[in-house]
């Protein structure tokens, strides 16, 4: 089994070790060591990254024991110098014990077990058993942060059964070993956890709970801790200050002004929609009006140029709802469209028209017998199309 330093001095940068193997494996380099203050992928902590006798460290990972270092080439020598990434392990270690800190918060307060964690380079979650509310969040945020004011110590011990069973901890062992590894926060949390951690509570920094989803019966809580809390508190500020600066309000003012800005966009919309349908309404009744009478049916032809389909359509609406009149509409555009309907007293079915119109030039299409819609191909003489409409409905 690998020695793993990592259990002891969480604060190792650099070490040297006796490499007992190295193989190629899908196109990587696999070595393992005697030793190794490299942490592997386990318990929702990604692995550390660094250099191993020179090579870049691509992966880490827990192969029955032994720590498998993926290497991009294989290192000189029968031993190797590694060096940890140190700014990637301090960012994850900041995260996990501020998980630690969080989690517990949410159980003293509220009694919401954590049930998964997930820790990545780009945000970190934890589910919980039940949702909280807001309020509830910003008082476990509370109590975390004091908890990392007070700057309490923190250390990993190993434990025998008989003195975990003494512990008042958080949550129980996934599984049972002669000696189980238990983080503490003094006088504050018990948890068994091989990850890496800091010394001291106060080296996390903050505790910020960023937002929070509802997933069935359970909630998942995304939060940041020390510097990338800083780092999100600060591109966040940039934008409400930028925003605010737009609007000519206080910085404490935006989220009024944007309510306000929503309101008056609302009823935008709305006066926009109504005046829309009451030129829809007399566009329809000119159309109509002006379009010629057979003695059987008043037919209303139009081309029209890059105007919406769902518009053409909704003018197409209103016309059928007028006697005794057949409409042929055709839409320029990216897509050629057609929108053909009838009234309830003409005997015509524009469900196959269209479709028959369509097939001519190379498009499809269909609906029903008072109304439907298609596409012909792109360039078509759409004035050829309607005439082709008109010959057959004839």
């Amino acid at each position: 089994m690998t020695e793993r330093l990592y259990y002891y001095d969480p604060g190792l940068h650099a070490f040297d070790a006796q490499v007992l193997s190295a193989e190629v494996r899908g196109g990587r380099v696999a070595v393992t060591l005697d030793r190794t203050a490299f942490y592997p992928t386990g318990g929702g902590q990604l692995h550390d990254t660094g250099t191993l006798g020179g090579a870049p460290v691509l992966e880490v990972a827990d192969e029955n024991g032994q720590i498998v270092h993926y290497l991009a080439r294989e290192p000189l020598g029968a031993r190797a110098h590694g060096e940890i990434d140190w700014a990637r392990r301090r960012d994850l270690t900041e995260q996990h014990t501020g998980q630690h800190i969080l989690s517990q918060a949410l159980v003293q307060l509220y009694g919401a077990d954590t049930i998964s964690v997930h820790m990545t380079e780009s945000n970190c979650t934890l589910d919980l058993r039940r949702p909280l509310t807001p309020d509830e969040h910003t008082q476990a945020e509370e109590l975390a942060n004091e908890i990392v004011r007070s700057n309490r110590p923190v250390r990993a011990l190993f434990v025998s059964d008989d003195e975990l069973r003494q512990m008042p901890l958080r949550k129980l062992p996934a599984s049972k070993y002669d000696k189980i590894r238990i983080v503490e926060i003094a006088d504050f949390d018990w948890s068994p956890c091989g990850g890496t951690h800091v010394r001291a509570t106060g080296e996390v920094g903050l505790i910020k709970i960023v937002r929070a989803e509802r997933r069935g019966s359970e909630q998942r809580v995304e939060f940041a801790c020390g510097r990338r809390a800083l780092h999100d508190y600060r591109w966040k500020n940039q934008v409400v200050v930028s925003i605010a600066a737009q609007l000519t309000v206080k910085d404490t003012e935006l989220a009024s002004a944007v309510q306000r800005m929503d309101d008056e966009n609302r009823d935008m919309r709305r006066l926009i929609s109504g005046l829309k349908s009451e030129r829809l309404d007399y566009e329809a009744q000119a159309l109509w009006a002006s379009a010629p009478y057979d003695g059987r049916a008043r037919r209303v032809e139009h081309v029209f140029s890059g105007r919406p389909p769902e518009e053409v359509r909704q003018l197409a609406i209103r016309l059928k709802d007028r006697p005794q009149t057949i409409l042929l509409f055709a839409v320029s555009g990216d897509k050629s469209h057609i929108i053909f309907a009838r009234s309830a007293d003409v005997a015509v079915d524009m469900g196959r028209a269209v479709r028959e119109v369509s097939a001519l030039f190379g498009g499809r299409g269909g609906g029903q017998p008072e109304i439907a819609q298609g596409g012909v191909v792109a360039g078509s003489d759409l004035r050829e199309v309607l005439t082709a409409a008109r010959e057959k409905i004839q």
